[in-house]
């Protein structure tokens, strides 16, 4: 009993950005498990564009915490990590709501062109760096840290890279677009929120 209410007490104290890893790894491991019975959750809980027929409202958030492999899962949860905690400090209570319509917006237009289902988190994270990398720019000690010019140079080259992946490679079965519509959602999101504050 005393180590369910310690845990329990962890588990409430975590900042969202650790709940949501922790609920991207449990899930990885529930959909792994029951690969192995034949049943594959992926195909269940990706989302897929409306007019394939496969389309459920549901999708719309649980594709966020489906991944493909442990390559896929370990790198969005790696840069989620690094920039997540800095800009759930700066959104506060909006910052679930942020992650979540960022994956919703981002995925929804990717699917717009797409004939087949996307999954990952991948757009949400690429808001997040977004963001993540505004802030590091906004800094007050930006001008004269080495540090945060090299942080913010490497996020927005990036999203450079990204760019020309989606014009270059367009059917390499990654979403690129996707990643590209998070960066524009983070954008707007940050813009939206800065004028709120104002």
């Amino acid at each position: 009993m005393v180590v369910k209410e310690l845990l329990w007490t962890i588990v409430i104290k975590m900042n969202c950005v650790k709940k949501i890893i922790i609920i991207n790894l449990a899930v990885f491991g529930v959909c792994h498990i029951f690969n192995f019975w034949g049943l594959h959750l992926e195909n269940l809980f990706a989302l897929y564009p409306v007019n394939t027929g496969y389309f459920s409202f549901y999708q719309l958030v649980t594709h966020l915490f489906i991944h493909a492999n442990p390559e896929h899962l370990f790198f969005n949860m790696l840069f989620f990590l690094i920039a997540g905690i800095e800009v759930e400090e700066y959104f506060g209570k909006k910052f679930l709501s942020f992650y979540l319509l960022s994956g919703i917006f981002s995925s929804g237009l990717y699917c717009l062109g797409s004939n087949g289902g996307i999954i990952g988190a991948s757009g949400a994270v690429f808001s997040v760096l977004t963001v993540f990398t505004i802030l590091t720019i906004r800094n007050e000690n930006f001008k004269h840290s080495i540090h945060l010019k090299i942080k913010s140079f490497f996020y927005i080259f990036f999203i450079l890279i990204e760019l020309y992946n989606a014009v270059s490679f367009p059917n390499d079965n990654i979403g690129h677009w996707s990643h590209i519509f998070g960066v524009i959602f983070g954008t707007i999101f940050y813009i939206h929120h800065k004028k709120s504050l104002s």
